[in-house]
């Protein structure tokens, strides 16, 4: 149980969140987690095959930069960001919308857990059960947890737009994935690229997401010892000019 006033709770979210951030977290697993650069994933829970390779393609790449992968432990993306980070030997840390003692080990990532490189929070009681609140709270701790976000998918209502809207109000780079062929389903990606959001695309050279923009965010974070807003920077200075296919 870490408090605010705790030496060992992440500056990262007190600085995010200011007063609003959790007075409480309940942790399971590797508390250096909470210190480690972090990437975060929110999408669909029904996410097309291409959004879910999208999801799984950027966890394996940043997870091989050193990066702590942040998500919420939902299906569909969130799930897919989690198993890429332990397939590939690096790190994650699940964020719950319920309390820690109601946290089981799902049936899809039961192959690649490994205790030692993960990291479970909760803000919640114990044995508070799930609820779309606590949901929506959640993923502004996961924002909080995280030095850039990425958006797979997001529908014009419900979680995950939000929660790209709090990555742009709190400071957040948030990256929003750009693929040929999006779904009807995923139109709140656009509305967030038109309020701030860059666009995660491919690179020519490798035909897999370019995260070198997300990189250099992370870079500029690290140096400003905190969040950064990169609302103003110029699109065509972080993306390159290419569709995921």
């Amino acid at each position: 149980m870490l408090s605010v006033l705790d030496p060992a709770y992440p500056e990262t979210l007190k600085r995010a969140l200011g007063d609003e951030a959790p007075l409480l977290l309940l942790c399971a697993g590797n508390l250096n987690l909470l210190s480690k650069k972090g990437v975060g994933f929110c999408g669909s829970r029904e996410a097309t095959e291409k959004g879910m390779a999208t999801a799984w393609n950027s966890s394996d790449l940043l997870t091989r930069e050193g990066v702590n992968i942040v998500s919420g432990f939902a299906a569909g993306v969130d799930m897919n960001a989690h198993r890429a980070a332990l397939k590939a030997g690096g790190t994650t840390t699940i964020v719950l919308a319920e309390g820690l003692l109601r946290f089981r080990v799902k049936r899809e990532i039961r192959d690649e857990w490994d205790e030692t490189r993960t990291l479970v929070v909760s803000e919640f009681g114990p044995n508070l059960p799930w609820s779309v609140s606590h949901a929506m709270q959640r993923n502004r701790t996961i924002c909080g947890l995280s030095r850039a976000m990425i958006l797979i998918e997001a529908r014009n209502s419900g979680g995950s737009i939000q929660a790209g809207r709090d990555c742009l109000r709190l400071g957040l780079p948030l990256f929003a994935a750009v693929y040929e062929g999006m779904p009807d389903s995923a139109t709140g990606n656009e509305d967030l690229l038109q309020q701030g959001a860059h666009r995660l695309m491919k690179s020519r050279s490798t035909g897999l997401p370019n995260i070198r923009p997300i990189l250099d965010a992370l870079q500029a974070t690290s140096s400003t010892n905190g969040h950064v807003n990169t609302s103003g920077a110029q699109e065509d200075d972080i993306v390159q000019p290419a569709l995921f296919s």
